[in-house]
């Protein structure tokens, strides 16, 4: 495992979180389109630096749902735990389903 790598996810991760938080305090000109977006870019990171700490490389895709259910395949507990990933909520707001 690669801790550059790893931190490099994380730090990412963070930084989609802190920008989604700002935006979504704005009073004029609310962009919920982009807090949805950084969102999910934001659960994507995280589960991808998951894998890494596994020792696994991730693969280049956005389903959050398939993400973890690799990250499933280390812990089976991780598979009960995001509504997020399993309902589908975020997924639609990936860069590959945006266009």
């Amino acid at each position: 495992m690669s801790l550059s790598l790893l931190a490099e996810w994380v730090n990412k991760a963070e930084a989609d979180y802190q920008s989604a938080v700002a935006l979504h305090r704005r009073r004029k000109a609310p962009l919920p389109d982009i807090v949805c977006y950084l969102c999910q870019q934001c659960v994507e990171k995280y589960l991808k630096a998951y894998l890494i700490a596994q020792g696994s490389m991730p693969p280049r895709i956005h389903d959050l749902e398939e993400l973890l259910n690799l990250c499933a395949l280390y812990d089976a507990t991780s598979s009960h735990g995001c509504h997020w990933c399993k309902s589908s909520i975020l997924t639609p707001c990936s860069v590959a389903t945006l266009a």
